[in-house]
């Protein structure tokens, strides 16, 4: 029992503390959550974790971190070293889908193939071209994201939250 009076007071302490803090508010996950994929596809990140096991692991083991983090903080169900108005988790969620879709638009436009050389290297000889094969996983990105964020969304409007 007194054990876990002190796990408690570890985590209440952790949890007021001004990292707790910071991650914790809504904006910053978001923006993490948000820059992230910019990051992958746009910087040598992706192509780097498709030459290497090792980074491919410490990659999504950080992915698991920053959706906890995000999701944490935005939905403001466990305990939480402040809480915010909830005004704010619903302008972010409608500034989320407009970076989303831009994300999508973005790799399904543009003239950039994200680690072509990886690719081309691979010689793959069936399927769609590499420039294909992106405009299709954009819409597949544009898409899900949008669709997996309707969940979420329905979580921001429940009665329990309106009150």
């Amino acid at each position: 029992m007194r054990e876990a009076c002190e796990n408690k007071a570890k985590l209440d302490r952790v949890l007021n503390g001004k990292v707790a803090h910071l991650l914790t508010y809504p904006p910053i996950g978001s923006v993490i959550l948000l820059a992230t994929p910019w990051l992958l596809y746009f910087t040598g990140w992706y192509e780097a974790i498709l030459r290497n096991g090792g980074l491919d692991a410490l990659s999504r083991l950080a992915l698991v971190v920053i959706g906890f983090v995000y999701f944490y903080g935005r939905l403001q169900i466990d305990p939480m070293p402040r809480k915010y108005p909830h005004l704010i988790a619903v302008a972010i969620t409608f500034v989320e889908v407009v970076f989303d879709a831009g994300l999508g638009l973005v790799l399904w436009l543009g003239p950039l193939v994200v680690a072509a050389a990886y690719y081309t290297a691979l010689g793959r000889t069936w399927g769609p071209s590499l420039r294909m094969d992106q405009i299709i996983g954009a819409g597949v990105l544009w898409i899900g994201g949008d669709l997996a964020g309707l969940p979420f969304l329905a979580a921001l409007f429940s009665p329990d939250d309106l009150r």
